[in-house]
């Protein structure tokens, strides 16, 4: 029987380290490496509040009031 490879875990910084985060506890997602890339690939160096305005701007045609309502929803 094949032994499986254990995952690389890879540390994210939630706000980039050059756009002035810091490496504390609280700004560290812990992910394996391939979702840590297409995360990058996808949304760069961004922010947070800056990948949710390029979804909404991008990909939802501005529609923030139905992704808010949505969201709302869905949280309640």
């Amino acid at each position: 029987m094949k032994k499986k490879k254990a995952k690389k875990i890879s540390r994210h910084h939630i706000i980039p380290k050059s756009r002035g985060g810091k490496s504390g506890l609280e700004n560290i997602a812990k992910t394996t490496k391939k979702p840590h890339q297409y995360y990058h690939a996808l949304f760069s160096n961004k922010k947070p509040e800056e990948i949710v305005e390029y979804l909404v701007n991008d990909f939802w045609n501005g529609q923030w009031d139905y992704v808010r309502d949505a969201y709302r929803r869905n949280n309640k």
